[in-house]
């Protein structure tokens, strides 16, 4: 049960009802309204979720990861298309590229995966799923610089030779790590 206070919470109540179903496959029981003083005494809009109810049934499909993934979909809107399917591999929303390992139970890689290795090609994600694109990374580990191409994919170089690239009007070399040679 998903339960809202005000027409703002109720649009969002209604979203994250919707993703939780969806990730659960379970029946959507809807957005219920309630005088409960966890939501009275709040000053913005709030909504209180109840994902599942302790019975057998519901019991064994718990699985706190993916109500949490279903709970920020549902509120911020990320991940899956706008018809709500999830495929295996590379997909694309309005915010950007992620990558799907599990439909089913909605996984996806973040930051704190840390680097992929997808197709041969080096990837790193940010903490909402998202694939940096055109965009630097700074590797606390490996203490360097890499660069993320419009393709997502890291740019390096090769055993034989360094890489150069043309980046927001500079040119910069890159070793077969890619990391960004100073």
């Amino acid at each position: 049960m998903v339960v809202g206070k005000s027409e703002v919470a109720n649009q969002y109540a209604t979203k994250v009802s919707n993703a939780l179903a969806g990730a659960l496959n379970l029946p959507n029981r809807g957005v219920k309204t309630r005088n409960l003083i966890v939501l009275n005494k709040t000053v913005i809009p709030a909504i209180l979720v109840e994902c599942l109810f302790a019975d057998s049934d519901d019991a064994d499909k718990y699985n706190a990861e993916v109500i949490a993934r279903a709970i920020v979909s549902g509120l911020i809107g990320v991940h899956g298309s706008s018809d709500g399917e999830w495929k295996i591999g590379w997909n694309r929303n309005e915010v950007g590229w992620w990558y799907c390992t599990n439909a089913e139970n909605k996984y996806y890689f973040t930051s704190q995966n840390s680097w992929k290795e997808i197709d041969g090609e080096w990837y790193i994600f940010d903490d909402n799923g998202y694939a940096l694109q055109d965009s630097w990374y700074y590797d606390e580990n490996k203490k360097g610089w890499y660069y993320l191409d419009e393709n997502c994919k890291m740019i390096r170089g090769s055993k034989d030779k360094v890489l150069w690239k043309w980046i927001d009007s500079s040119c910069y070399a890159f070793d077969e790590s890619g990391a960004w040679i100073k």
